[in-house]
């Protein structure tokens, strides 16, 4: 019980250190790339922008986003099919943008929260790794330097594929491990 509860206070610590700086920075430069990206696959139930990144990021940002209003603007160009990726830039500042600012930071904001997710799944299976490797101590030890990660610390909130794939690296190794082990 004590070692979950310790999890679980770097887990809580991380998610108030990097998602209390959520509402707080502008865009950054691929930002309205995957908000395009994400809002288009829930409209469209299919991967038609971004098509090189996985969809996993783009279901869990664009949810609460969708629910929020945001949908694909009426002047969208032809989605019937693979776009390139200007397409999703434009797509993404014109959602960004079409109600005002105010609006533009509750999305960004919004779709930064939902991003959480992934770097609190790696945050778990870095435990989980130096448990299985070692013991839970170490589990505790790796979590807890993992937050403290500035790569983690500044790119687990972005709206992109960074914390998912994070995410998706230390769990395969988890249980790539485990099933050879």
């Amino acid at each position: 019980l004590l070692t979950f509860v310790a999890l679980l206070a770097i887990v809580v610590a991380y998610l108030i250190r990097v998602g209390s700086s959520a509402s707080v920075y502008s865009q950054t430069v691929d930002e309205p790339y995957h908000v395009g990206a994400a809002v288009a696959l829930w409209e469209k139930k299919q991967h038609v922008l971004g098509v090189q990144h996985p969809p996993l990021p783009r279901w869990v940002a664009g949810a609460p986003m969708v629910a929020m209003g945001a949908a694909l603007p009426r002047e969208s160009p032809d989605l019937s099919a693979a776009r390139k990726e200007d397409v999703a830039y434009e797509v993404g500042t014109a959602i960004l943008t079409s109600q005002g600012s105010g609006h533009y930071f509750d999305l960004l904001t919004a779709g930064r929260w939902a991003m959480l997710l992934f770097p609190a799944v790696a945050l778990v299976y870095a435990f989980l790794l130096g448990k299985f490797l070692l013991d839970a101590r170490a589990g505790l030890a790796a979590a807890l330097l993992l937050s403290l990660d500035t790569t983690l610390l500044g790119h687990g909130m972005w709206i992109g594929t960074d914390g998912a794939a994070a995410a998706g690296f230390l769990a395969a190794i988890y249980h790539g491990l485990r099933f050879v082990h």
